[in-house]
């Protein structure tokens, strides 16, 4: 419970919030969203907010500035940002269907280059007579990430198969602008992405479409990608005639190339039921070089049963696990050419992401919310995402993204009710505390609201900033895709909430009346901070306000006592609302 009774005077004291969002409201805290419960347990306190890395989307003509010189075209007042790529539908100046890049100049003026790096002198000159219809490329659903931590860069892969990277320069605004080139029509599936370093330091990505891998050198002065360097067999190179390896995946499916990189510098990615891996062939001579077969090594491994299919990957100690679509998880030494060691049997089938924190692997599997742990020998069943925060019996859920950062395990996903319906009550970044189990919705995305969810999140290992520390890809349960990373600053629109437990207070033949509620604070409230109550007296009813109180109304903005009217009630619950500045 996270409720107890002081037997000075019988009050009733809601504490216990270190404890997280238990897995009913008669056992515990209702609800927690955005809230801090880490930094000192026992206290509650808003949380640090996200803020979006993602441009806006827009389309319109423009018209060239009068002079090559000058390189300069014009818009009607635009949202444009430096680093955005567009195409043109129509234009006597360039090639419709191709890609530009935006370098702006204000609100109206910009220049056109014709590669992301706009700081490298290609802009693309101009007249007065240039004129040209155009529209943003815009982000689809982003599904994966990957840290180049040599370039401090952070890349991207969205279900449109495009690239994207937070490159910044002179006049960005810090979003995630699309690299490289124009992708291919029959390559635009993205199903994994991992980022690769040569002995000489040379960086690469790597990027896993349903038929091909591509790549791009993350350090050249223009990255080109490279398309197909490995393809299906039995396929036609369009972009290479002679790519040098094979994939095992069916012609025509969608699965999961989830790729990683085990701590044996290799590249192991989700192949069919197969695990396939490279690396460079000797870290001592020649570089690693994708074009030389000489200098890497191109294996696969038929691991799994061929009715099962890899999915997701985990390095634990020195073995690789491979979670599949049905319910086992496959330890594998990377030597032997079948898994090793018995399989681990899970009481779910599905097993769609997994991260190891520490000795253990922690898997989100199924449809029911359940989240496993295992330590490479033995699975079982670790934690739940509560369902009475949907207000429905057994909702359905489906998975978003997963990482760890700080002791932490953050995750997403997205719940509908059993008819399809969509529940927006689930939408935004989770967090588990690895040694309290302390679960809670940390925060609300930049899209503001709970709809949708986080597609794909990735510990911040590049900047470090204040907070948790995440880039997080998400879908906001309509029409846009975007990009969000945690910020410095706090939220500050009412969104840290807490919900109590529904608290017994009397029974049907002895209801109980309550004339008082108050709070304490650690710390007084400053000029703009806020703290409000509300009550209800049945699980389902709406809020009552009780009150709001500031640094101005409060006794000294420490606390605050106000009163209340609880008739004959046999039941209460309370909800805290914080407002920070």
């Amino acid at each position: 419970m996270a409720q107890r009774q002081d037997p000075s005077d019988n009050s009733i004291v809601i504490d216990g919030f270190e404890n997280g969002i238990a897995d009913s409201p008669y056992t515990g805290i209702g609800d927690m969203r955005n809230a801090n419960i880490i930094s000192i347990p026992g206290e509650a306190s808003v949380n640090f907010a996200t803020t979006s890395l993602t441009a806006s989307s827009y389309s319109g003509m423009i018209v060239g500035g009068g002079s090559a010189s000058s390189k300069t075209f014009y818009v009607s007042s635009t949202t444009l940002e430096t680093g955005q790529a567009v195409i043109f539908s129509a234009s006597n100046f360039a090639t419709p269907g191709d890609l530009y890049w935006v370098e702006r100049i204000n609100a109206t003026e910009f220049k056109i280059h014709t590669s992301p790096f706009i700081w490298s002198g290609n802009e693309y000159a101009t007249s007065d007579t240039a004129t040209g219809t155009f529209s943003t490329v815009d982000m689809g659903l982003p599904k994966y990430f990957t840290n180049d931590t040599k370039n401090n860069k952070v890349y991207m892969l969205d279900s449109n198969g495009r690239v994207w990277g937070n490159w910044t320069t002179t006049g960005t605004t810090g979003a995630f602008v699309y690299v490289g080139n124009k992708v291919p029509t029959a390559y635009k599936a993205g199903n994994g992405l991992v980022y690769y370093e040569s002995s000489d330091h040379t960086g690469y990505v790597f990027i896993f479409h349903d038929s091909s891998i591509d790549y791009f050198i993350t350090t050249a002065t223009a990255p080109t990608i490279e398309y197909q360097w490995a393809i299906l067999a039995g396929t036609v190179g369009t972009y290479n005639t002679s790519p040098t390896k094979v994939l095992q995946t069916a012609l025509g499916t969608h699965n999961s190339h989830e790729a990683m990189v085990g701590v044996d510098n290799r590249v192991y990615f989700c192949d069919s039921n197969w695990i396939s891996v490279f690396y460079q062939a000797d870290p001592a001579g020649t570089a690693f070089n994708p074009k030389s077969i000489a200098t890497y090594t191109f294996d696969t491994f038929p691991l799994l049963p061929f009715n099962d299919t890899t999915q997701c990957l985990a390095q634990l100690g020195s073995n690789l696990l491979i979670g599949g679509k049905n319910n086992i998880i496959y330890t594998w030494n990377k030597v032997d050419l079948n898994y090793n060691g018995q399989p681990i049997l899970l009481a779910e089938s599905n097993i769609q992401k997994m991260v190891t924190v520490n000795t253990n692997t922690y898997a989100l599997v199924g449809n029911r919310g359940r989240i496993y742990v295992t330590n490479g020998s033995q699975a079982q069943l670790w934690k739940k995402i509560p369902d009475h925060i949907s207000g429905i019996v057994e909702p359905y859920f489906t998975w978003g993204g997963l990482c760890s950062q700080k002791n932490q395990i953050f995750f997403s996903a997205q719940a509908t009710s059993n008819n399809g319906a969509t529940l927006v009550a689930y939408g935004g970044v989770w967090a588990i505390d690895v040694d309290t189990q302390a679960i809670r919705l940390t925060n609300k995305l930049s899209y503001g609201s709970y709809a949708g969810y986080a597609s794909a999140l990735i510990a911040d290992v590049i900047t470090n900033p204040a907070g948790t520390g995440l880039y997080i890809g998400w879908y906001d349960g309509g029409t846009t895709y975007g990009i969000d990373k945690t910020s410095a600053n706090l939220y500050q629109g009412s969104e840290t909430v807490i919900e109590s437990d529904l608290i017994p207070i009397g029974t049907y033949d002895n209801p109980k009346n309550f004339t008082r509620v108050d709070y304490k604070l650690v710390n007084p409230m400053a000029t703009g901070e806020s703290v409000s109550m509300y009550y209800r007296l049945r699980f389902g009813d709406g809020w009552t306000l009780i009150y709001t109180s500031d640094n101005t109304t409060s006794d000294t903005g420490y606390s605050e006592s106000h009163e209340v009217n609880f008739q004959n009630a046999q039941w209460v619950q309370l909800k805290i609302v914080l407002t920070s500045i």
